[in-house]
């Protein structure tokens, strides 16, 4: 059996809470760093987590514009 690397077990976590929470389109999901400390995995697994959830569809990144 061979191990799944971390950033796989984890956007198995995030799609499990998107379907299970229904979160609405077009809602803010949680920054690299808060995944991070939630899930204590570093910044580079959460953007590898998270790409995979981009691939499939279920999230899509936004630019935060700086508030003047």
């Amino acid at each position: 059996m061979t191990k799944r690397p971390k950033y796989a077990i984890l956007a198995d976590k995030l799609i499990k809470n998107i379907l299970e929470t229904q979160q609405p389109t077009n809602t803010r999901f949680f920054t690299e760093k808060e995944l991070a400390h939630k899930y204590s995995v570093s910044r580079s697994t959460v953007r590898a987590a998270l790409s995979e959830l981009e691939d499939l569809k279920l999230i899509a990144k936004a630019k935060m514009s700086a508030i003047m």
